[in-house]
């Protein structure tokens, strides 16, 4: 199961962007487009001056229970372990002078922050709101870490232990530089926004992410990454992934599809509704027989009968099928399919989705007992719509 919500609040922070004494106060908030780059020289003076961003996600109350072991819960009340939780962020249009080789880091922001409803292009400048110099507005608090030190740009929580929590950019990651990065450490730590504390109780302020520090007061240009906001009119919204596996194996009497001939396997959705509610959990029963099967002597046809697949071969993906995205993307655990005396099946949180818009799944197979060994992927023919 993947179970993902959209971001409450996000704002670039820009060391220096325009002239002036008080540039370091600038509000972004309501700008479309979040922003990692550096200036190094020019009109603005001696640089190098830095922009970050940050962004805060509002946990529903019923994605936790509060209890020590940070148990969880889907919104449908039943528990689950803490879950595998991802940050996503989506790649907006990207400077063409990228270096090759660079490095975003992701940190917990430690201080309570406003939004704001400033942009870049506002004169005179909005000052209220998060800012490089202050988290609510110009002249109030500074940016000040947990444990007292002044920390502009950003304060961050500074804990024994964590880890070091980086997305790599390479040469053959800058076709795509969307950013999917594992949080679950920040993420069961948070007290979430119903006041339920998690794990050793560190407050849930959202997200900083920057260029490692080496780059960031170098003289060198590495150039700009910009990425959806809140804000922006598309589908690319920052969003957080709660990932954990929710598959159950029982096969009951059914005979098993034999994987041996990729070309031989039929998928197909079995009584596809076509349109589902916005916020349900809706089952996906996907049915598999061979496509031509061998003709034998009997009164039920053997295009109607079922076969399950293995456990651990099947996987479930979702495309939007407008733009052609993957919004769920394939997961060896995540997106494992379950199966009941019926057939093959998963459930889907349809809250995942954007609304008013159609998606069509496909299935991953893998041999039976193989973790690498792919068969192929099988678009599914069938097209659903997520309605409000």
């Amino acid at each position: 199961m993947i179970y993902s919500i959209t971001a409450s609040a996000d704002t670039t922070l820009y060391e220096k962007i325009q002239e002036g004494p008080f540039s370091s106060s600038m509000n972004t908030g309501i700008d479309e487009i979040l922003e990692i780059n550096k200036n190094v020289s020019g009109s603005l003076g001696v640089g190098p001056f830095n922009s970050r961003f940050i962004v805060k996600f509002d946990i529903p109350a019923t994605m936790h229970s509060g209890s020590l072991g940070g148990a969880f819960k889907n919104p449908d009340g039943t528990k689950f372990s803490p879950p595998t939780t991802f940050l996503k962020i989506y790649s907006a249009n990207q400077d063409s002078s990228l270096a090759l080789n660079d490095t975003l880091v992701t940190k917990a922001v430690s201080q309570s922050w406003d939004m704001g409803i400033g942009r870049i292009g506002h004169k005179p400048q909005t000052s209220t709101g998060a800012s490089w110099g202050y988290p609510l507005e110009y002249g109030g608090t500074k940016w000040v870490n947990n444990i007292g030190i002044e920390q502009l740009g950003c304060s961050t929580h500074s804990i024994a232990g964590e880890p070091v929590v980086n997305t790599i950019i390479t040469s053959a990651s800058k076709a795509n530089l969307d950013i999917r990065q594992d949080v679950s450490y920040w993420t069961t730590k948070m007290t979430m926004s119903s006041g339920v504390n998690g794990l050793n109780n560190i407050d849930n302020h959202g997200f900083l992410l920057k260029r490692e520090d080496s780059k960031e007061v170098d003289t060198k240009k590495y150039g700009s990454f910009k990425y959806y906001s809140t804000e922006t009119h598309t589908i690319y919204q920052p969003r957080l992934e709660f990932c954990w596996d929710d598959s159950k194996f029982n096969t009951g009497s059914l005979g098993e599809l034999s994987t041996e001939d990729p070309s031989s396997i039929f998928l197909y959705l079995k009584n596809n509704r076509a349109d589902y509610k916005i916020g349900e959990k809706a089952k996906f029963r996907i049915v598999g027989r061979e496509k031509y099967p061998t003709k034998t002597y009997g009164n039920t046809s053997a295009e109607l009968s079922v076969k399950y697949i293995p456990s651990g071969s099947a996987f479930y993906s979702v495309k939007d099928l407008r733009t052609g995205e993957t919004v769920i993307p394939y997961d060896d655990v995540f997106t494992k399919m379950s199966c009941d005396s019926k057939g093959n099946y998963f459930e889907m949180l349809t809250s995942n989705l954007s609304p008013e818009r159609y998606y069509q799944i496909e299935v991953k197979l893998k041999a039976s007992g193989s973790t690498t060994d792919i068969i192929g992927y099988y678009p599914i023919k069938d097209i659903f719509k997520v309605t409000r």
